[in-house]
Order: C-alpha cells, then structure tokens, then sequence
C-alpha cells in the first residue's frame, strides 16, 4: 500500500526524525511504498542521515523555502497559509503517518478532502516554551504557538487513532492538551533507537552527553554539578565530553563563561556536530553517561548508551522515569554530583557487570514498536 509520513520541517539530526526515518525503512522491507512530505529539505545539507538520502521525500510547501527560518515558523506558516499547501500531492495514499507537532492538521486537511485516515505519532503535543533562554524569546514563542491552538486542536480530534512515545507524554502531556480525546485510541509505543547491541564495550575515561546544545537540554546543570566535585574529578583523570550540535549560541556563551568561573575547562570538551560514525565510538568508548533535558517527553539517549552497554545518569523527570532504574536518577546538581562521582569510582568490571543488566533491560523496551505501528496501519486501511 501507499503511505505518506508527515512532518514539518526537517532538522534532519534530531530523535523524532530518526524515528520517522526507521519507520520508513521498516514500511518499505514490509513491501509497503513509502513517501514523506515535508515542508522544506535540502538534499544537499550535511546534516541530512545518510540513510535518509535514499527515502522518497515530496515538499508540499514551496512559498518561502528556506533554512533559515527557525522550525518553529516552518511549522506555522503552512498552517495559516494553507492555501498555499500542495495536498495534492498526498492523495494517492491509503494512509498518512503524521510526525511532529501541526502535522497532525495537515493530514486532517488531506484527510477531510481525499478521505484518507490517518495515525498521529505524537512525540509532543504542542511544544511548551519551556527552556527558552531569554524571556523575550519565551514570550514569542508562546505567542506563535497561541496563534495555531485551533488548528492544532482540530487535528488532534480529527485522528483516527494516536500513538504517544512514552507514559509521561501520555499522562502528562497529551491528556491535558486534548482532554476529551477518546481513550481508547491511544496507545503508548516506545520509540525505536539508534542500539549498539552487537558491539563490545570499551570503558575510556570520560562521560559522555550527547545532545543539541540548547537550554531545553539543561547542559548548564552539568556544569553546576562539575563544580561541585571539580577536585576529585580531576584526581580521577576523568572529564566530561559534550557531543552535538551547537544550536543556541546564547546558552553556549553562558555554558563556557560558568566553565571559565569555576575554572574547569580541563575538565570540559566540546565536539559540535559530528557523523554517525563518530557517535558510535563515542558510545561504545565512554565510561558512562549523563542525561540531563527539561520535561523530555521519552529521550533515546539513555537507551542508546544502555544499548552499548553503559550506565545512564538521567534527570528524575519526563520520559526518563521509564528509560532509567531509580539508582541513576538526580534531580538536581548536587544530587548528580554524588551520582557523578560514585560511577567515577566504580571499577571497570563493575561498570561492565552493570552494562550487562542495562542491555537487556533496553532490548525489552524496543520490542513490539515496529509490529504495533504496522497493526494498526493495516487495521485502519483493511490491509487494503
């Protein structure tokens, strides 16, 4: 059958699109025809997955196709300038697969012409301005998301049926923007994840934090709690790698500044955007990890690092309370800081004895996703 998957823009190294990407693959080794549409992509951009570049994508916005317009906006615009939206190009399908925040109201639109039915993958409801670094940007955010609440709310209520990646986005995000929802067309379905099952773990010393620099990802709280155990980690010989694209400038200055306060920059690395490639290594060679995003709806990245057999230290909040066993949880600096330096001192085999458990213990949370999304696919088209 014909399915298109829906998202916004794409950032093309995020964890919702490398959810989105592993469906298609999926989809496509099922012997299913799989198309995503977009609002704008540059097949050229370095950032683009390399597995992706081989993916049928269609624009279907064309006005002001631009990478410099912040994702927010490529989200919005299409929305309230629907008219300039080519629908057309998804009528051909059986059924749409909606990524992303507002794709959900493009595929209502298709589906109230065409009538095609279609799945929410709802990895957030509409993104609350949490994390923001400066209240004006806060305020502008809120505001451009109050701008789209109706269109947002009709294409919720318009899906058939709705899957959320974790309890937490169930519980505490989807049921509280979208109340009257019926309940039994949702379902909570664990995100498939970059896994490193097959790899031997090597054991180096450093920790690993891997993720956008962006204040949402509460980078600064590492750093908090760095200064607090600055001593003894720089006994152990360990410090602290940051991989991932520089996104927020702003938070970053303040990042490095607070490093230059509290006098760690022995103690502090930062890598930038690297490639898959690299990712990898930096996974299966770090002594552990930490973890550390405000109100993550689910987060890979524990899971990841579990898959190639290391501890996670995670935030107590969000999607993190499913992905991480109590032990490793903190919820503030001086919390993280004592985690930080107990795993610190752990030997190499305990930390290796610890992996063994996590291993397992991620394998169990990845199972099913894929038959479950492929289930209720065919159940709505009538395996058609």
């Amino acid at each position: 059958m014909k399915i298109g998957l829906i998202t916004m823009d794409i950032p093309y190294t995020g964890g919702s699109e490398y959810v989105m990407y592993e469906q298609v693959k999926y989809l496509n080794e099922q012997g299913h025809d799989v198309e995503i549409y977009c609002t704008w992509f540059n097949m050229n951009d370095i950032n683009l997955q390399e597995y992706a570049r081989e993916m049928k994508i269609t624009e279907f916005w064309k006005p002001f196709p631009s990478p410099v317009l912040k994702s927010t906006i490529n989200a919005i615009m299409p929305v309230k300038l629907l008219f300039l939206c080519n629908l057309e190009v998804m009528k051909g399908c059986d059924i749409l697969i909606a990524h992303k925040y507002l794709s959900q109201y493009i595929a209502s639109r298709v589906k109230k012409k065409y009538r095609i039915p279609f799945i929410w993958y709802c990895h957030t409801p509409l993104k609350p301005a949490y994390g923001i670094s400066r209240r004006q940007h806060k305020k502008i955010l809120e505001y451009l998301f109050s701008i789209v609440k109706k269109e947002d709310q009709e294409g919720a209520y318009s899906s058939d049926f709705v899957f959320v990646n974790s309890k937490f986005n169930r519980d505490e995000m989807f049921f509280k923007a979208y109340p009257h929802f019926p309940k039994d067309k949702v379902e909570v379905l664990y995100p498939p994840f970059k896994g490193y099952f097959d790899y031997e773990p090597r054991y180096g010393k450093y920790v690993l934090c891997v993720g956008k620099i962006l204040p949402s990802k509460n980078q600064l709280l590492v750093i908090e709690a760095l200064n607090k155990i600055k001593e003894d980690l720089s006994c152990s010989g360990f410090r602290i790698v940051f991989v991932g694209e520089i996104q927020d400038q702003i938070y970053y200055r303040k990042i490095k500044n607070k490093i230059k306060e509290y006098g760690i920059e022995d103690l502090v690395k930062f890598t930038g955007l690297v490639t898959e490639d690299d990712i990898k290594d930096y996974y299966l060679n770090c002594a552990f990890g930490i973890y550390s995003p405000i109100k993550e709806d689910f987060g890979l990245v524990p899971l990841e690092l579990n898959s190639a057999g290391k501890i996670c230290l995670s935030i107590d909040e969000g999607g993190c309370k499913e992905t991480t066993p109590d032990r490793y949880r903190f919820s503030n600096a001086n919390e993280l800081g004592k985690l930080l330096l107990n795993t610190v001192n752990m030997t190499v085999e305990e930390r290796r004895e610890e992996g063994k458990y996590l291993r397992e213990r991620a394998k169990n949370l990845s199972v099913g996703h894929f038959t479950g999304l492929l289930e209720r696919v065919e159940e709505l088209t009538g395996s058609r």
